[in-house]
């Protein structure tokens, strides 16, 4: 390790001792970096969706036909929102 301590010049967070610093939240590990990859996969996912419906039949309003719809992205959408918001911790009762 080059340094004691780096640090983030956007944010000014500090990640102690590494090689070198970041210029910018995206780089450095941690939520900011998380939630760019989060919205890049969410994006993917919508524009999947987006050009998939253009092709939907507007005709077709029952539920369980869009529900069989989108059960190809159901699963992708699952693992980012629960990515996105893990399973918190139970406290012990006291």
């Amino acid at each position: 390790m080059k340094y004691a301590n780096v640090s983030c010049s956007q944010c000014g967070r500090s990640f102690g001792p590494g090689d070198h610093g970041f210029s910018h939240c995206e780089n450095h590990p941690g939520f900011v970096r998380d939630m760019k990859e989060w919205q890049e996969r969410l994006m993917k996912i919508a524009k999947q969706i987006e050009s998939h419906a253009s092709e939907l039949d507007p005709r077709y309003d029952d539920p369980k036909v869009t529900a069989q719809w989108l059960k190809p992205y159901v699963g992708d959408l699952r693992d980012v929102l629960n990515e996105m918001n893990p399973p918190r911790k139970r406290s012990k009762p006291r």
